[in-house]
């Protein structure tokens, strides 16, 4: 009934249903804009203040193979080496290679012996080396040590050889014998006889008492014996001292005729 308010619904928009559905009007507040998704910054390649050198070329020359002729050897024999070489085209003519020996001595100490260039022939060097004792060590002769050797070609990487066992060289049956009347001073008193070489490389002193006696003769023998060089052969008597010189420096051999 007009009047009555008990059939008013407060508070409903009858048009509300089609106000959803209306473009907003100009300058209205409408609903807020999205915001831009932030684009992915793109990854920035990370290059290092010190880029690591690039890696080295393979050499154009290959040295290869190194080995000795024999499996021992005695200081001063000569002997015979080989290296294999692969030379490419470009390089044909550059032939040459060093080629150096050492001695490598009892305390470390690595010894030049000889260096010599040789030359490629048919993909190989040889060579022959005179293998020299290596210098004395604390005054000593050296008695043995091994050898080794190294090949270099210009355009190759340095090779080394595996190790040649050199010893020094035996004088076989090379002897002094010393034949003496034996007596009971001889054997008691204390007298030895000292043979030594001019160089100094060999001194070696015999007692009497330890001489081998048989038929009435004392015999003393000195042994491995260097026919190469000079001797002094001295009677000492119990203090050490020259009792008398046999013979003076001479020739090995030579001392018969020098002790007449």
């Amino acid at each position: 009934m007009p009047g009555d308010d008990r059939h008013k619904k407060s508070g409903i928009n009858p048009s509300a249903h089609t106000d959803i559905f209306q473009k907003p009007k100009a300058g209205g507040g409408g609903s807020p804009k999205r915001k831009p998704e932030p684009v992915a910054e793109s990854e920035i390649e990370q290059i290092p203040d010190n880029p690591p050198p690039p890696p080295p070329k393979d050499p154009l020359v290959k040295v290869s193979n190194p080995k000795w002729f024999v499996e021992s050897a005695q200081f001063e024999d000569t002997v015979s080496l080989s290296v294999d070489v692969f030379l490419p085209e470009s390089l044909k003519d550059i032939k040459r290679v060093i080629v150096t020996v050492f001695a490598l001595s009892p305390n470390g100490a690595k010894s030049q012996i000889k260096s010599r260039d040789l030359y490629v022939d048919e993909g190989k060097v040889q060579g022959d080396f005179v293998l020299h004792r290596p210098p004395k060590q604390d005054n000593k002769e050296v008695e043995s040590c091994p050898y080794v050797f190294t090949a270099k070609h210009r355009d190759s990487k340095e090779i080394e050889s595996p190790r040649l066992p050199v010893k020094e060289k035996p004088w076989g049956n090379d002897e002094l014998v010393l034949e003496l009347n034996s007596s009971e001073e001889l054997k008691t008193g204390g007298f030895a006889f000292q043979l030594k070489s001019k160089d100094g490389s060999i001194v070696s002193k015999i007692e009497t008492k330890v001489g081998e006696e048989k038929a009435g003769k004392l015999t003393l023998k000195f042994v491995k014996l260097n026919p190469q060089l000079e001797y002094t052969l001295e009677m000492l008597n119990s203090q050490g001292e020259i009792e008398d010189t046999i013979f003076p420096v001479i020739p090995f051999g030579k001392w018969a005729e020098e002790a007449k």
